[in-house]
């Protein structure tokens, strides 16, 4: 499993929890919030809880900050392809819409 931690833009008690299950479950590619003023002060997820992404997803994950020094791209890896998909977080919240990039041909290390 791969997991990323970002803060929500504008809201410094809140974070971006991104998760990823290992390709031998299915590589789902997941989001929760969590808030660090609830449970006292200890933080806890909220409502927005194991939020599905995608369901194909390498356990490969990674953040860029955008060119606009402000958002942030999420980038995970389709299992089994050249496929990189690249989500944007903004201030508004995430797009579940992904930007897809080929890179070339997919081929298995050592084959």
């Amino acid at each position: 499993m791969a997991a990323l931690i970002l803060p929500k833009q504008n809201d410094c008690s809140k974070y971006y929890v991104f998760t990823t299950g290992d390709h031998i479950t299915g590589g789902y590619f997941y989001y929760s919030i969590v808030d660090m003023c609830l449970n006292g002060g200890l933080g806890d997820v909220t409502s927005t809880k194991n939020v599905l992404i995608n369901s194909n997803s390498a356990e490969k994950l990674t953040a860029i900050k955008h060119a606009n020094g402000k958002d942030v791209w999420i980038v995970t890896h389709l299992l089994g392809s050249d496929v990189y998909n690249a989500y944007l977080l903004t201030a508004s919240g995430l797009s579940i819409t992904a930007v897809s990039s080929s890179v070339g041909v997919y081929t298995i290390a050592g084959l």
